[in-house]
């Protein structure tokens, strides 16, 4: 069948061409495949219409069960880790969680410091 393209309605829909050879016949369902194709270096060269060309940076996502999931984000971030659902977790695994989320306090060493410091040996006389 042979279809001038310049005389008919082209109508692409999922995997079949839909072909409408004059203005009131029934549309004609052929493959895609089946579709002219002149020849490998055919291409079309278009500009993408952004006003801002986005950098995707590689991040990985750390899901509460240990798994990670690579991903693409506009901003840079090395590594995400999403947060554990406490009421999930036993009554051990939460008191865990709960101590490692608190500030730990150092405490520091009241050592007696010598002070036997003379101002008076630093005086002119």
């Amino acid at each position: 069948m042979s279809v001038s393209l310049f005389t008919c309605s082209v109508v692409v829909r999922l995997k079949y061409l839909y072909i409408r050879p004059i203005a009131n016949a029934a549309f004609v369902k052929l493959p895609i495949f089946d579709a002219k194709r002149n020849n490998s270096t055919r291409l079309n060269i278009v500009k993408q219409k952004r006003s801002t060309y986005p950098r995707m940076y590689k991040t990985t996502i750390v899901l509460t069960d240990g798994s990670t999931v690579s991903v693409r984000l506009a901003n840079p971030r090395k590594i995400i880790k999403m947060p554990l659902d406490v009421l999930k977790l036993s009554e051990t695994e939460r008191k865990n969680v709960w101590l490692s989320r608190t500030k730990k306090v150092e405490k520091l060493d009241d050592d007696e410091v010598e002070d036997n410091f003379d101002p008076l040996k630093y005086l002119s006389k």
